[in-house]
């Protein structure tokens, strides 16, 4: 489970498009880990550079695993991210679908014309 991003899109606050944003930023950063951890596992985590090891496989295995564990550790907590803005969002998305803008600040009542 997850916890929720308490904020929501409001008329002299954020749009939903500002939300959507956000939710592709993350995931553009979750294909960034796994283009860095592409890089790392075919490039640093590599034979070669453990020759100067005395059990050479033995750490390259250690740090093939380190590496996939903290690459997928990090993708998770952003999908998590995810998770709670989708929700937000979906939830903001179908409210206004039904006409309810509860949600929506009053800006008449802030600026009174």
């Amino acid at each position: 489970m997850y916890d929720p991003i308490h904020a929501r899109p409001n008329l002299n606050g954020n749009t939903s498009d500002d939300f959507e944003s956000a939710y592709m930023a993350l995931a553009a950063a979750k294909d960034a880990i796994d283009l860095a951890a592409s890089e790392l596992l075919g490039n640093v985590a590599h034979g070669r550079n453990y020759q100067h090891l005395e059990s050479p496989d033995d750490h390259l295995i250690a740090d093939r695993r380190y590496i996939h564990e903290k690459c997928w550790e990090a993708k998770a907590l952003l999908g998590l991210l995810q998770s709670a803005l989708s929700e937000r969002l979906t939830g903001y998305m179908l409210a206004r679908l039904r006409g309810d803008k509860s949600h929506d600040q009053d800006l008449h009542s802030i600026h009174p014309r």
